[in-house]
């Protein structure tokens, strides 16, 4: 069966999605893009070449693509190259000359480095140089996939990377943020301390802390009664007493501190909800 026949019966075999793609070295595209049967009048693939390659003034190797389509693309299911010969001028009668054919063979090599044999003006290629043209179609059709896979994972590396670099902007705001809300409360921290000790309250009771002071330590020597030495020094209850008492014995500089900070925020209504919640919430445990 001859490979014209065989392109053909390809057509039949699923008129709608089998169609041709037929080139030469000078025509990329022969006839259409995408050649169906009902492109092709009466089905005569040798017809239809000869018409589209018109005039042909020399011997025409034309290479014939088989392909499919399946789904969203097409596949190739095959392909060959098919000789179509020089069309020979109409001689007139009276010059028509009996002329014995030449049979001088030579032997050149062609783009593949084969041996390809000329007898007049037909070139006839062997079967090994078609099938290495075959091969090299087959190995081209293999590496433009592939080609169009790296394209694919390329692209997703670069959405990757893209999601990655928003992430890591958005990290790296969020850390700045934290650490600005960080410095802010130290800052804060360190102005409510300072505000206490520089407050009007802290600076009456450092008025008066000689006098109490000495008060409590004429208690412990046993000069006074504790409510005398205290009550001389500046007539306080029986339970400021105790806690003046209570920081004197009990407490370091550092946690009479925190102490003040506490009486000096205690007429905030907030704070003092908080102190006591958290009061209970110690007390209970």
């Amino acid at each position: 069966m001859s490979n014209i026949i065989k392109a053909i019966n390809f057509l039949k075999s699923a008129p709608d999605t089998s169609f041709l793609i037929i080139s030469n070295e000078s025509n990329p595209i022969i006839g259409l893009e995408k050649n169906y049967l009902k492109d092709i009048p009466n089905e005569d693939l040798a017809q239809f070449l000869k018409r589209n390659l018109s005039p042909i003034l020399h011997d025409t190797l034309v290479w014939v693509e088989l392909r499919r389509v399946i789904g969203v693309t097409d596949k190739k299911q095959g392909a060959f190259s098919v000789l179509i010969e020089a069309e020979k001028p109409a001689i007139p009668q009276i010059q028509q000359q009996h002329v014995q054919p030449m049979h001088n063979e030579i032997q050149h090599t062609n783009f593949l480095g084969q041996a390809v044999q000329t007898q007049g003006n037909n070139v006839m290629i062997s079967a090994t140089t078609l099938m290495e043209l075959q091969r090299r179609a087959d190995k081209l059709d293999d590496a433009n996939e592939k080609i169009a896979e790296y394209r694919k994972e390329v692209q997703d590396i670069k959405h990757e990377r893209n999601v990655l670099d928003v992430e890591n902007r958005d990290l790296k705001s969020k850390y700045a943020t934290a650490e600005t809300q960080k410095e802010l409360a130290v800052q804060m921290a360190k102005l409510e301390n300072k505000g206490f000790f520089e407050s009007e309250s802290f600076g009456k009771l450092m008025e008066k802390a000689p006098e109490m002071l000495g008060s409590i330590a004429a208690m412990k020597s046993g000069a006074m009664p504790m409510a005398e030495s205290l009550g001389a020094a500046s007539n306080l209850s029986e339970k400021k007493q105790e806690f003046v008492e209570y920081i004197s014995e009990s407490l370091n500089d550092e946690q009479v501190n925190y102490l003040g900070s506490i009486c000096h925020f205690l007429p905030k209504p907030e704070f003092k909800t908080e102190l006591h919640n958290l009061i209970l919430k110690y007390n209970g445990n």
